[in-house]
């Protein structure tokens, strides 16, 4: 399973690259568009709706996901999803996610989450430096991701957050988090950020 996946992301990761290096700016857009639906698609699922439900859910998403990308953002609204997502991430460490609340509410944040925030993608890679920009979040979210399963398969013991995820660890979250700053620090030496290095560690 890890060697196939391992697999899947060498052969996905330079077709992803070429993409954002390549793609012209509307055809870009037309992707994230599409990867929104699709995220929203999995998002109303998590809460294990009936049908009128999902559709209704989804349905809410593409509607917020449309404003967005009409409007070309809406920090304020973005802000709040993000807040949101935090508070319900803590009343489910808090109240367990076998909370008969749980499923509704990561139902309707995430559908929120999705369609709010995944316009931003195309907003961040179609502005003046954006190409550049992507690769760092795209590379720092691969290097913090691989380094916590890595290291935290092997040397994890101490439980994060184990009512919102069992798997992960302290240590699995202390090297993403070293390892995401070696590469910010890395990027801004060699390719640059537009930031001072204290800045861009922050």
């Amino acid at each position: 399973m890890l060697r196939t996946r391992v697999l899947t992301a060498l052969v996905a990761l330079p077709v992803l690259v070429a993409v954002v290096v390549e793609a012209p700016a509307g055809l870009f857009k037309l992707l994230v568009a599409v990867t929104t639906a699709w995220g929203l698609r999995e998002a109303a699922a998590l809460g294990q709706l009936d049908s009128l439900s999902f559709r209704a859910s989804a349905s809410a998403g593409l509607v917020l996901a449309f404003f967005v990308f009409r409007s070309g953002g809406n920090e304020p609204l973005a802000v709040g999803v993000i807040v949101a997502m935090l508070v319900l991430t803590g009343l489910v460490a808090y109240w367990g996610p076998e909370s008969e609340m749980a499923p509704l509410a990561a139902s309707v944040l995430g559908t929120v989450y999705v369609g709010a925030l995944y316009p931003y993608f195309a907003f961040l890679r179609n502005c003046a430096g954006g190409k550049k920009a992507f690769l760092l979040v795209l590379a720092l979210t691969i290097v913090g991701d691989s380094s916590a399963y890595f290291v935290g398969r092997r040397f994890g013991h101490v439980r994060l957050m184990p009512r919102v995820s069992p798997n992960k660890s302290v240590e699995g979250a202390i090297a993403s988090l070293t390892s995401s700053l070696v590469v910010m620090a890395a990027w801004w030496r060699w390719v640059g950020v537009g930031l001072d290095l204290k800045a861009s560690l922050a």
